[in-house]
């Protein structure tokens, strides 16, 4: 049915051209045939056979399509968009089991991307955390070998400021 629907808005969008180009070649049974009624006609029969089309779809046959895209989306990772074209698959539908058992795949995958972004951020949280300690740790051993080395106050005894610092340190 869409091939026929296809065909028919190809022949519409040719005939759109052609009348276009010299409209007393579509419109025959007009006196004063016009670009404008040309324009008006090709936007009413498109209109009218998306209408059409729209009335004629078989409700089966647009849930096998929802669920191929659903699909799709859940294997590039994009869950939201396959749990939306899920939800459209009504309860009378004969695809409505095979939705929902795609439905809960989704929902569980969404679940387990977000425990692996928590265990992520507190595999991060954990090493900035180790990685403190251990700079604190480093600068706890130079300053304990800088007391067992020893200070130089040499350079503090120039004027009374460093004297002072010399004193606190």
């Amino acid at each position: 049915m869409n091939a026929f629907f296809g065909f028919s808005a190809f022949a519409l969008f040719i005939a759109l051209i052609v009348g276009l180009i010299k409209p007393s070649i579509i419109l025959r049974w007009s006196k004063k045939p016009t670009r404008l009624k040309v324009l008006g006609f090709y936007i009413i029969g498109f209109i009218g056979m998306v209408i059409i089309s729209i009335v004629t779809t078989d409700k089966d046959e647009m849930a096998k399509s929802n669920i191929e895209s659903a699909n799709k989306y859940i294997e590039k990772g994009q869950y939201e968009n396959a749990m939306t074209d899920l939800k459209k698959i009504k309860e009378d539908n004969s695809m409505y089991q095979e939705a929902q058992q795609i439905l809960k795949k989704t929902d569980s995958l969404i679940k387990l991307t977000e425990e692996k972004k928590l265990l992520n951020k507190n595999a991060e949280i954990a090493k900035t955390k180790e990685e403190e300690k251990i700079k604190q740790k480093e600068q706890l051993n130079r300053e304990l070998k800088s007391i067992s080395d020893g200070i130089d106050f040499s350079s503090y005894r120039e004027n009374i400021e460093s004297l002072q610092i010399e004193l606190i340190l």
